[in-house]
C-alpha cells in the first residue's frame, strides 16, 4: 500500500531556546528548521504529517 502526503508540518527543539513554531512544507516542498548562524544544536524533530 501506498499513500501520498499533500503536505508535512514540521517543528524543532532548539538548545537554550526550546520548541519553534510548525512550519508547513506544501507551498514550496521545502522547509528550514532551527536556527542559523547561532552554533545551536536541534535537539528533537516534531513531524505531523
Amino acid at each position: 500500500m501506498t499513500a501520498a502526503v499533500e503536505r508535512e508540518d514540521l517543528a524543532g527543539c532548539v538548545q537554550n531556546i526550546g520548541w519553534q513554531n510548525w512550519q508547513c512544507t506544501r507551498r514550496s516542498g521545502q522547509v528550514q528548521i532551527g536556527i542559523v548562524g547561532r552554533s545551536l544544536s536541534l535537539e528533537a524533530l516534531r513531524v505531523q504529517v
